[in-house]
């Protein structure tokens, strides 16, 4: 638990603070923002993200239900009464788990926004460069992309032909996996759901990936006179209608739910043999084992995302940070999730200790005042980014001093 904790304490007080501090702009540099495009600027010392964010936050609140039921266990006196709400703990938390996957089905829009925001990340100049022309998307560059990339002119490309257009132009191959980019690009092109994706299907796609990346909607498009041909009317159109459709291939969902069943088969299975290597790599270096749980290693599985939180949150975009964000509520959803499988696998079916209560309370805490605070609002003065920044060492230093009681 003391990874779970570390994890949701540097990424919902340490980046998410960050992001807001160095995303937020002051009331001088609102003056020399371009107010024809609101979405790029923000109001006075603070940050705005879009209501999908806030949505996106509600996650971490869902995550938290397991660890809310695991807290009933200090009313509880009996073991067979503790180990029943272990097993309820482990019920919801798989549910939530497979449940999370089932809703991307239907509402794949999260998925999409972790391409966008992927997309952003590692491609955003050179794609720019290819996709629009006089800071607009251009038609005619995005038909003679598709021309270039499909194979003897045919009549649709491939995702792993779209992969090879982003990662050639900026992506790190090691840092998210083959599949999982083919899995995003299909779900974000292949509206039609019949594996292969047409040029108005790329098109379309790629005009809304430009807006995108411009911080741009279809609506200030059409409000700003920049239409010029009834193609272009037409395009934004689809784009509007098809902006949260779905892909109809269950292949991706199954092969994504078998190889999510695989990993959390290895993560139950060497949960334990991990946390012996960990105190004995502290013993070794003679340091404490709570600063290489707590602090060492999830600040180097962290520190990515921590310079790409500088070097993102620093343009001073309500996009950028919004899909920042939504990256991180998701990330914390997800390492709640898997975190807390492999602690109570072994602590139900091996009738282990589950006296983590210091963890328990902490994680809880931060989720529940987090989730909710983020989950409700879209704006975020300057000042509650300072206040997540001071939450960091305070969360820290009271599980110290409570574990070191304790023991």
């Amino acid at each position: 638990m003391g990874m779970v904790l570390g994890g949701v304490a540097i990424l919902l007080t340490l980046i998410w603070g960050l992001t807001v501090v160095l995303g937020s702009s002051d009331p001088d540099e609102d003056a020399a923002i371009d107010t024809s495009e609101p979405e790029t600027a923000t109001a006075g010392s603070s940050i705005t993200t879009d209501v999908e964010t806030s949505w996106t936050a509600r996650l971490v609140l869902v995550a938290s239900v397991p660890y809310l039921i695991l807290e009933l266990q200090n009313a509880i006196t009996s073991s067979s009464g503790k180990k029943v709400l272990i097993l309820i703990a482990l019920i919801i938390t798989v549910a939530l788990l497979f449940g999370y996957i089932l809703f991307q089905s239907f509402q794949p829009w999260i998925q999409n926004r972790h391409f966008e925001f992927m997309v952003d990340k590692y491609a955003k100049d050179k794609l720019l460069s290819l996709l629009t022309t006089n800071g607009k998307p251009s038609i005619a560059k995005i038909q003679r992309l598709f021309n270039k990339i499909g194979k003897d002119n045919t009549e649709s490309v491939t995702p792993a032909e779209i992969r090879v257009l982003v990662l050639g132009v900026k992506m790190d191959d090691d840092d998210i996996s083959t599949n999982l980019v083919l899995d995003e690009i299909a779900t974000y092109f292949d509206t039609s759901g019949d594996g292969g994706i047409s040029q108005e299907e790329f098109v379309t796609g790629m005009t809304k990936l430009a807006l995108t990346l411009l911080d741009q909607t279809p609506s200030q498009i059409a409000t700003s006179g920049q239409i010029t041909s009834p193609e272009q009317e037409a395009l934004l159109g689809r784009i509007k209608s098809t902006s949260r459709a779905a892909s109809t291939s269950w292949s991706i969902y199954i092969r994504a739910t078998l190889s999510l069943a695989f990993g959390i088969a290895i993560a139950c299975t060497l949960s334990q043999p991990l946390t012996q290597s960990i105190m004995a790599f502290a013993t070794a270096a003679n340091v404490s084992s709570f600063w290489v749980s707590y602090v060492v290693l999830p600040l180097a599985l962290n520190y990515d995302t921590i310079l790409q939180t500088i070097t993102s949150a620093s343009q001073k975009s309500q996009k950028t940070n919004s899909l920042m964000l939504s990256s991180l509520y998701t990330g914390v959803f997800m390492g709640n999730i898997i975190g807390l499988l492999p602690f109570l696998v072994p602590v139900y079916f091996r009738d282990l200790s589950s006296d983590v209560s210091a963890e328990l309370h902490l994680v809880l805490l931060i989720c529940l005042v987090m989730g909710g605070f983020t989950s409700f609002n879209t704006t975020f003065p300057r000042w509650t980014g300072y206040v997540a920044l001071i939450l960091y060492p305070i969360s820290l230093g009271t599980v110290y001093v409570i574990t070191s009681i304790q023991s």
